[in-house]
């Protein structure tokens, strides 16, 4: 009777409540029950793990989602994915190529066969500490924890996972950053100066005083040149991809900008105009079908290694020490400071997204300037109080 009077008086299980036990193989299972009146089994090697996953699990079917299925493996979704990128176009090409190019050299290999569903933030770590261990640079392994991250955050939203584990897991530390190597003021006049006859005077200058990218400056086309007008217009890069060359439109509205011309700049813009129309008479054939600034012999676009070689020749000529043709977008920078620039009109001038990169790259010249700020302060009230006395 009493057996009776405590099965009647027993509480209905509610819809989504579960319950845990240990099985003989020594893996922990929970039973979580559906509105259906159906169970779903979830498996973990240890009781707080399926805890964590029965209470995602209850969460779901609160929030009305469906639940994870555990048949769809890391690697079928991160295929499914990237194809579903390409279609919709969400990327550019050159960013979903690197997306493919770390999944299929590190994410594959190292968590491709794992389930979905059952993917954890141990897992993500174990693969992080094994890239460490096969000397992959961390910069590259937390560029593939931005993939996996955004992937997995594409399947949350589809309802695929309860959580996104990357989130809870820690990249290895970069080193810091190379820090920017402007040419000092004497070196840019040496520079300036020596360039005469150069055939890239005019690309190595436009970068010195307008801060482009080399992508920028190498995909600069005559339609987004106004010398009338002493202004060009920023809207499109020089990529090369699978031996291709493309010209992709820039990818922000600060990468997008209108910069004025010098008159010195105008003036070099009209002879390259005039030399390449020269070329091209001599070539009989061109190839500058997107009307690019900046060519090879028969109006090819320049390709950029060649360019930096050619400028390291120079540099060397010059008794220069080496630096990057990208140091000519710092060396701008720099003068910008020295000239007063606030950190505003800088990041307006390179296109930086936002004002932190800015500050972060060239705080040290910042500094250095209000360092001479403060002498000279120093100088004028030290003089003044001398004066007083």
């Amino acid at each position: 009777m009493a057996r009776s009077l405590q099965s009647k008086g027993a509480k209905k299980r509610a819809n989504g409540e579960g319950t845990i036990t240990r099985r003989r193989d020594g893996r922990w299972q929970a039973a979580l029950y559906k509105p259906d009146g159906s169970r779903k089994f979830l498996y973990a090697p240890t009781r707080e793990e399926v805890h964590t996953r029965l209470v995602a699990a209850q969460k779901a079917l609160m929030d009305g989602l469906p639940l994870p299925d555990e048949r769809i493996t890391v690697g079928e979704f991160l295929d499914y994915w990237l194809d579903t990128m390409r279609s919709l176009g969400s990327v550019r090409q050159t960013t979903w190529m690197s997306y493919e190019s770390l999944t299929r050299v590190h994410l594959m290999p190292g968590l491709g066969k794992v389930p979905l569903a059952k993917l954890q933030s141990a897992h993500v770590q174990q693969f992080m500490a094994a890239e460490v261990e096969a000397g992959v640079s961390p910069r590259t392994i937390r560029y593939g924890r931005v993939v996996l991250r955004a992937a997995l955050g594409q399947a949350m939203k589809m309802g695929l996972v309860t959580r996104n584990v990357a989130t809870l897991t820690t990249p290895p530390k970069v080193a810091s950053r190379r820090v920017a190597k402007p040419l000092t003021p004497d070196e840019t006049r040496r520079l300036v100066d020596g360039l005469d006859g150069d055939p890239l005077k005019a690309l190595h200058i436009a970068m010195l005083s307008l801060g482009l990218r080399q992508g920028e400056a190498l995909g600069l086309r005559w339609t987004d040149v106004d010398l009338e007008r002493g202004v060009i217009h920023v809207r499109a890069q020089l990529a090369r991809l699978d031996h291709e060359y493309r010209l992709d439109e820039l990818k922000t509205d600060r990468s997008r900008r209108d910069l004025p011309l010098s008159d010195y700049l105008v003036h070099l813009f009209r002879e390259q105009r005039a030399r390449q129309s020269e070329e091209r008479l001599a070539a009989g054939t061109w190839g500058n079908d997107w009307q690019l600034v900046f060519t090879a012999p028969g109006g090819r676009p320049l390709n950029a290694p060649t360019v930096d070689r050619q400028f390291q020749r120079a540099l060397e000529g010059l008794g220069i020490e080496k630096r990057r043709h990208y140091d000519l977008r710092h060396t701008a920078a720099s003068l910008l400071i020295n000239q007063g620039a606030e950190l505003r009109d800088v990041m307006e001038q390179l296109g930086h997204s936002q004002i932190a990169l800015t500050a972060n790259t060239y705080g040290h010249i910042f500094l250095e300037r209000k360092k001479k700020l403060a002498a000279t302060m120093g100088r004028f009230l030290s003089s003044t109080s001398a004066a007083g006395s």
